[in-house]
């Protein structure tokens, strides 16, 4: 499990693009579907209590299994009837292999998928076959020769998955590394869905767009929900090679290969010169402050984000102005320190290269602070002492989940730069998937009917600055009435 993912020619040894292999990935598909491999279902099956539970599945597989096989037991005439979900057979063994990673016979892989698609996946490397007896990681073309050889014990190989595959919105397939794919100087991992991974999917607005970048896109998680719903094509960019397999592989999965316009290997928008603006620019970056490198929780690429944890974040507001056109908007999810100074920030970062002029709009929804001492992405009593002082040091006192959405303004305007906190802090904001639908993924709107009133402050802080929210923008003043869900007995509020 720890070495098979490593090989170098991980999801590419198979065209993609190819007829063959699109029409393999097509009935691969229909088998996850066809057999109910969403995630309501995942999650009724197993008896976890939401999809973040198979994030850390290797501490946590027993108890999701022990659940899954509960739910299939044959009914006991001896014992009370109890109402059981209907869980298909095959389902069990698609999240054992894709979810749980357990280990199945290479001969069951086929009975769900077929011997051409196994065979796929095999060149892929996205499975790999196993001698169990020898405890040895079979090679490739010998794996292939064994289900060529033999079409019903497959040489009495077993398989591993070296991709977790999550469902997404009813019929999204996304692969993407398991969390115990470590990083090294020759890989880096591709993130798994995280809960500010489904923050974003559920929060970023969903208004129509012809095109739509998918920067640090990682899966292209991001950028093909967009495609699912709103979006008629899309960018995406990454400056893990790594991601950029996966996207491409994920886009083959979900049949949208064909509306694409790059993929982009590189740093922010350093590789987009030149091409026409775009709509949306949805962003999930690396957010965890990493001073002077100290956390070694935030090794992999995709959690490193500086110092304060916003060097990425602010590249992507700084690179917006470019690149979006006039009523274009961006979305980012992040996790920022002392959010009460980030519209501030996020003003500065954008007029650097906008201009003092600029006119754009945002909204900051943001979760309830957590004290910088208690957030410890460290692994030693040690590196946890230096962590803490060296954040100290930065004047980090808090950390927020934070979901942003900035439009820019169309021709004629002369609002100018416009940020404010979108209410009082939220608690469990990325968990909170009903008022990010209903409220965030809507701001939009919001933001061009009711804008905001913000005092314009007079500079830009930083993480350990210590003014005030309300002394530095004032926070929005628009009514809820807008944003009701107009289910009985029920309103959510952004600013309340």
């Amino acid at each position: 499990q720890l070495k098979a993912p490593r090989h170098a020619d991980f999801l590419t040894g198979e065209d993609l693009s190819g007829s063959h292999a699109q029409s393999l990935l097509r009935h691969i598909r229909s088998v996850m579907l066809e057999n109910k491999y969403q995630s309501d279902m995942i999650v009724t099956a197993t008896k976890a209590s939401s999809m973040s539970d198979f994030i850390f599945v290797e501490s946590r597989a027993d108890q999701l299994e022990m659940g899954l096989l509960d739910n299939i037991e044959e009914s006991n005439p001896m014992k009370p009837e109890t109402n059981k979900p209907d869980v298909p057979s095959n389902l069990v063994d698609i999240i054992r292999i894709f979810l749980l990673h357990r280990v199945l016979p290479l001969a069951r892989l086929g009975e769900l998928f077929g011997a051409e698609c196994v065979k796929f996946l095999l060149k892929l490397h996205a499975v790999s076959a196993i001698d169990g007896d020898a405890c040895r990681l079979v090679p490739m073309a010998e794996a292939v020769a064994a289900v060529e050889a033999d079409n019903v014990g497959y040489g009495a190989f077993f398989v591993i998955a070296n991709v977790a595959i999550w469902s997404l919105e009813e019929d999204l397939l996304l692969a993407t590394d398991f969390e115990q794919t470590f990083s090294s100087e020759d890989l880096e991992p591709v993130m798994y869905l995280s809960e500010d991974s489904l923050a974003l999917v559920c929060g970023a607005p969903r208004e129509k767009a012809s095109c739509v970048l998918d920067t640090c896109c990682g899966s292209g998680v991001q950028g093909i929900v967009a495609l699912r719903h709103y979006a008629d094509r899309a960018t995406f960019i990454d400056l893990n090679p790594r991601a950029i397999r996966f996207t491409s592989f994920n886009l083959a999965l979900n049949g949208m290969s064909e509306r694409v316009d790059g993929l982009h290997l590189g740093n922010l928008y350093t590789t987009l010169q030149g091409t026409p603006k775009f709509d949306a620019i949805v962003a999930n970056p690396p957010f965890v402050p990493n001073p002077q490198g100290i956390a070694s929780g935030a090794g992999a690429m995709f959690g490193n984000g500086g110092d304060s944890g916003e060097d990425v974040f602010a590249g992507i507001v700084r690179g917006a102005s470019r690149l979006l056109g006039p009523g274009g908007r961006l979305s980012v999810v992040a996790m920022t320190p002392n959010v009460e100074g980030l519209p501030d920030r996020l003003k500065s970062w954008y007029c650097e290269e906008a201009g003092d002029g600029a006119n754009f709009q945002a909204l900051i929804f943001r979760g309830l602070p957590t004290p910088a001492q208690q957030y410890l992405p460290t692994s030693s009593s040690v590196e946890t002492y230096r962590y803490q002082a060296a954040m100290q040091r930065m004047g980090v006192r808090t950390l927020s989940e934070v979901v942003t959405v900035l439009t820019v303004h169309g021709p004629g305007s002369s609002a100018g730069p416009n940020v404010g906190l979108a209410g009082n802090p939220r608690a469990n904001l990325w968990s909170d998937h009903s008022f990010l639908r209903l409220v965030v993924q809507r701001s939009l709107f919001t933001m061009i009917n009711a804008p905001v009133e913000t005092a314009q402050p007079k500079t830009g802080q930083q993480p350990g600055d210590s003014a005030s929210s309300s002394s530095s923008s004032s926070r929005c003043g628009t009514s809820a009435a807008n944003m009701r869900c107009h289910q009985r007995g029920c309103c959510i509020c952004a600013w309340n």
